[in-house]
Formats: structure tokens, C-alpha cells, sequence
């Protein structure tokens, strides 16, 4: 019996190959998955005084081959959350005091996106 192994590279797309021994031919087919992700901040300026201070998190992912993270530069981690199919059920709320950044990272960083929250100066009435 025959055998062997090579290397293909990264692959950007989905790939047929087929392998000749003895005069019999295999076929198979290497998936490419490309994993997305999206994030939402809402709203995406808010004001450093009063009750207008807080933003929603929304964020969902697609095609994912293992897991994905929510993080924040305000501290903010979501846990490990498992593909293949990632989506908020209901926003989580943050309370926000300076700019604060939230990435949704998946698959190692194969798919990553930001939302930036930014911070408006707000004074209170005398």
C-alpha cells in the first residue's frame, strides 16, 4: 500500500484534488470556510456626565471553525463564545468614560471587526 502527505499552502478558496495510484483515481474536496463578524455600538458618542453615558453592544459572526471573543479596551471580555454561529441574544450594556474600543475577534483573527465608542464633553445645568 502506498502512502504520502504534501503541503498545499493557505488556501483562499475551495479546492478539488485528485490523487492517481495503480490506475484508480480519488477525488476530494478541501472547504475553504472565510468566517465573518460584525459589531455594533449604539449609540456611538456619548456624553461623560448624567445617564447618557451607557452604549449597546450588539455583534454576530458566521462560518466560524472554532470560537470567537468580544473585548473592550474599557475591560470589557465576552468569554469564549463557540461557531459556528455566533449572535447577541439581547445587547449587553456598557457604561462608557473615555473613548473605549470593542473588537470581535474569531478564528485566531482570521475574521476581526471594531466599533469605537467616543465620548462627548457634557456639563451639568447650574
Amino acid at each position: 500500500m502506498a502512502s504520502g502527505n504534501t503541503s498545499t499552502g493557505p488556501l483562499a478558496a475551495s479546492t478539488n484534488y485528485s490523487v492517481t495510484c495503480g490506475g484508480v483515481t480519488q477525488n476530494t474536496t478541501v472547504t475553504v470556510t472565510n468566517p465573518t463578524a460584525y459589531i455594533l455600538a449604539s449609540p456611538d458618542r456619548v456624553k461623560t456626565t448624567g445617564t447618557n453615558n451607557t452604549t449597546s453592544l450588539t455583534w454576530s459572526a458566521g462560518q466560524v471553525a472554532t470560537s470567537c471573543m468580544v473585548t473592550g479596551s474599557n475591560g470589557y471580555a465576552s468569554g469564549v463564545l463557540p461557531g459556528p454561529t455566533i449572535a447577541t441574544s439581547t445587547p449587553v450594556v456598557q457604561t462608557i468614560t473615555k473613548q473605549t474600543t470593542f473588537t470581535i475577534s474569531c478564528d485566531s483573527g482570521a475574521a476581526t471587526r471594531s466599533a469605537i465608542v467616543n465620548v462627548t464633553v457634557g456639563f451639568d445645568e447650574f
